[in-house]
């Protein structure tokens, strides 16, 4: 029941920790650049930490926006290529609910990714190959 403290020259013990470890900010993943945030997701990955899903949600959405980009501007090309007599209202609308539509449904899907442990790369992928389909059918019934 008695302790002994022994010194020495020999190390026992190493435990891999950096002072910014300890410390964590709501929302740190957007903060990150790319090689940043890669390399963060390795080192956490192979520390075992489980909380690295919203890390790689924010580095797949990092890719998936340029693709989003393009998929958004064709659906936004093929609704104002319509020229109606009685004006622009109803798909200037159109143009706003798939836009909100969109921000709706990237919210939902990192949500899956976070809470019901859905693949990151699935759900960062899922509202782009959903509006890739609608801006298709957009661009079919667009008017040359």
């Amino acid at each position: 029941m008695k302790e002994h403290i022994r010194t020495g020259d020999v190390l026992d013990t190493l435990i891999m920790m950096e002072p910014t470890d300890l410390v964590y900010s709501k929302g740190q993943q957007e903060t990150f650049t790319s090689p940043e945030l890669l390399d963060y997701i390795s080192k956490q990955t192979s520390r075992g930490s489980g909380n690295v899903v919203q890390y790689e949600v924010e580095y797949h959405k990092r890719i998936v926006m340029s693709f989003s980009s393009f998929i958004l501007t064709i659906i936004g090309a093929s609704l104002s290529s319509r020229k109606r007599k009685g004006g622009m209202g109803m798909y200037l609308g159109i143009g706003l609910a798939l836009s909100f539509g969109y921000i709706m449904l990237q919210t939902v899907s990192a949500t899956f990714a976070i809470n019901a442990d859905t693949p990151p790369i699935l759900a960062a992928w899922i509202p782009n190959v959903i509006f890739a389909v609608i801006a298709y059918f957009c661009y079919r019934k667009a008017p040359n």
